[in-house]
């Protein structure tokens, strides 16, 4: 299978978008491009803001559209950052498979922006949109998803979160799963005495995970003989994570959620959109396996 992720200058949405598939779908050829790209240099912004999320990036130099017309034309899928790149690229492709990012977003908060002169965190904020769009896309495409739903409940802000508990329960009322996705501040008591302290992935699969690996319950959904079992249940992170998006953009994560959704309704809650007025990219990360997303006020 061979995916073209397609933005403007090929200098920051496409390589992290192409980097997000290579990650977590190493099986997929990817390639990117930009519809008015020069040979410019990759800036070292968008390097470091890769390797922090441990996402490789092979581009040195970005490529236009019209050099990868070959590219182009073959892909099964193309992936435009917004509506005008996807426009741009009728005059360079005949190509049909070509979707549109922001038409993808299914909550306005997630419609994704050009990020070109950003300040490092608002350029995460924006990027982290197009990668879990990017991979919902994905994960669509190889029709992976199973006959039942994986709904995100985003609280808007700290004061919201009682809300979205309360939709997340009701959302399983009748069976299904909670996924507390709130790494970075794990309170498993908030979900009172259904809260099951488990990690939906072994310690040993990533970074930070790795030197806590017998701390965490090694609960891997994708292989357990227990996942039938699992219905109308609540699982909470156990620790806090300072750093979590290598956990995110982790294909045996997606995996287990996409395996517990075999089982019934999943309803993944995460962190705030806004926490002590800055702008994390957890609810973005969290929301990378929705078919539906509600942000609560």
């Amino acid at each position: 299978m061979h995916v073209s992720t397609v933005c403007k200058y090929n200098q920051a949405r496409s390589i992290i978008a192409a980097a997000a598939i290579r990650a977590i779908f190493p099986e997929i050829t990817v390639t990117s491009s930009g519809v008015q790209a020069m040979p410019t240099t990759i800036p070292q912004q968008i390097r470091d803001i890769a390797q922090a999320w441990n996402l490789p990036i092979q581009e040195s130099v970005s490529t236009s559209a019209q050099a990868a017309k070959g590219s182009l034309d073959s892909s099964d899928l193309i992936i435009a950052a917004d509506e005008e790149v996807a426009f741009r690229l009728g005059e360079t492709t005949n190509n049909p498979s070509i979707v549109n990012l922001q038409a993808l977003a299914s909550a306005l908060e997630f419609t994704p922006h050009d990020p070109t002169g950003m300040q490092t965190g608002q350029m995460e904020i924006e990027l982290a949109k197009v990668v879990a769009l990017t991979i919902q896309q994905i994960i669509t495409f190889l029709n992976l998803r199973s006959t039942h739903e994986i709904s995100v409940v985003i609280p808007r802000s700290p004061e919201a979160e009682g809300r979205a508990i309360a939709i997340a329960q009701d959302n399983i009322k009748n069976g299904g799963t909670i996924v507390d996705l709130n790494l970075r501040f794990p309170d498993s008591t908030i979900w009172k005495n259904g809260a099951t302290p488990l990690m939906l992935i072994k310690g040993d699969y990533v970074g930070e995970l790795a030197s806590r690996a017998q701390e965490f319950c090694a609960i891997d959904p994708v292989s357990s003989s227990n996942v039938q079992s699992m219905s109308s249940v609540i699982l909470a992170p156990a620790y806090e994570l300072t750093s979590p998006e290598s956990l995110w953009l982790n294909r045996t994560v997606i995996n287990a959620l996409l395996k517990l959704s075999e089982v019934a309704p999943v309803t993944v809650m995460t962190a705030p959109l806004t926490i002590a007025q800055k702008t994390l990219p957890d609810a973005y990360f969290g929301a990378i396996c929705a078919s539906r997303v509600d942000v609560i006020s």
